[in-house]
């Protein structure tokens, strides 16, 4: 799912930035913590380009606010997808600049 996010971002705004910070939460887990960190390497190197650095800061969810405002919003927009509750979704909706289900042309059922 980065890599879609990445490409997203990419092609809309490569001119406005030389450098990506990309957070995530810490994972208690060091062997997984390492895979994550790899895979995130993988992709933004394959899908950044070329003068464009990035670096990738694991953080505590609970401390990082930014970490914990794109839990709620995602969230929300889940809810929306899933369940049709829109009431956290229209909280938020002002928010929202895109929004698109990645899934709806595929054929394979994620669960």
């Amino acid at each position: 799912m980065l890599g879609y996010l990445v490409r997203f971002i990419v092609e809309r705004e490569t001119t406005s930035f030389a450098k990506l910070v990309v957070f995530t939460d810490r994972l208690p887990v060091r062997r997984k913590r390492e895979a994550v960190e790899k895979a995130v390497k993988q992709t933004l190197s394959e899908m950044l380009p070329s003068g464009i650095t990035y670096q990738i800061l694991h953080h505590d969810s609970k401390s990082n606010f930014g970490l914990q405002i794109a839990d709620y919003l995602t969230w929300a927009v889940y809810r929306k997808w899933r369940d049709g509750d829109i009431r956290s979704y229209d909280l938020i909706r002002q928010f929202i600049q895109n929004e698109f289900d990645i899934f709806r042309t595929g054929t394979r059922l994620y669960y």
